[in-house]
């Protein structure tokens, strides 16, 4: 266990498949509310994306500082650098070929039904994805539903969202102004309405030096979104 100001975490390690054992960081602090957990979903990882990403962990400690349980994970093979043999590059450009997740989504569902039964089988979700997170976050929502989502400068060019865009509660989505990857218009684009996309006064896809403020506005806005659930099973 690690201490930080008013910040307490744990690793807690999950086998989701043969050979495939991620670890989930939780956040809390003394006055935690166990049946609140904030679900965060990083960046894909060939592209230096992981738990200790700059977005991930400001929305982290915003979690927690609200007093709501905060998970955090890594996807397959990133904490060792390979996975069965095969380098963490070889293994997603497998996934990339194919074009489909299914194994990282269904292992990021093992990790969050590991953490909840764990700390609170109750407790309601709130999904927060970032850049390719937040296709994760999309699929994942589709088999265990959250009371909200939020997706942060999700890779429009590169990823196909559109047959994950229908949930209940609509998704939130914030960009930044000059987000090469995800053009201002692109979500419009695909339907959705102007009233879920928050344009926040970031430079860029990376938000570098704005992210407590980001996070706080994330946050805001999701936790306040729906009143909470814990329903489990498809949400469309």
């Amino acid at each position: 266990m690690s201490t930080e100001p008013d910040l307490l975490s744990e690793t807690l390690s999950v086998t989701t498949a043969p050979e495939v054992v991620l670890e989930a960081t939780i956040g809390y602090h003394d006055d935690t509310t166990l049946d609140r957990m904030v679900v965060l979903f990083p960046p894909h990882p060939c592209l230096g994306g992981d738990s200790a990403n700059n977005v991930i962990t400001a929305l982290f400690r915003e979690a927690v500082s609200r007093g709501a349980l905060a998970m955090s994970f890594d996807y397959r093979g990133v904490r060792e650098g390979h996975l069965g043999g095969r380098s963490l590059l070889a293994v997603w450009d497998d996934f990339e070929a194919a074009g489909r997740f299914d194994p990282v989504v269904a292992d990021a569902l093992a990790v969050i039904g590991h953490v909840r039964d764990s700390v609170c089988p109750s407790a309601a979700l709130w999904y927060a994805g970032y850049s390719f997170g937040s296709l994760v976050a999309l699929q994942a929502a589709h088999r265990l539903r959250p009371a909200g989502l939020a997706g942060i400068s999700p890779p429009l060019l590169a990823y196909d969202l559109a047959p994950w865009l229908a949930l209940t509660p609509p998704p939130r989505w914030w960009l930044a102004p000059t987000d090469v990857f995800c053009p201002t218009g692109a979500l419009e684009g695909l339907g959705v309405e102007p009233r879920h996309i928050h344009v926040f006064p970031g430079d860029d896809h990376f938000f570098r030096g704005t992210e407590p403020a980001l996070a706080q506005a994330v946050l805001d806005d999701l936790l306040g979104a729906a009143e909470p659930i814990a329903t489990e099973g498809p949400s469309t």
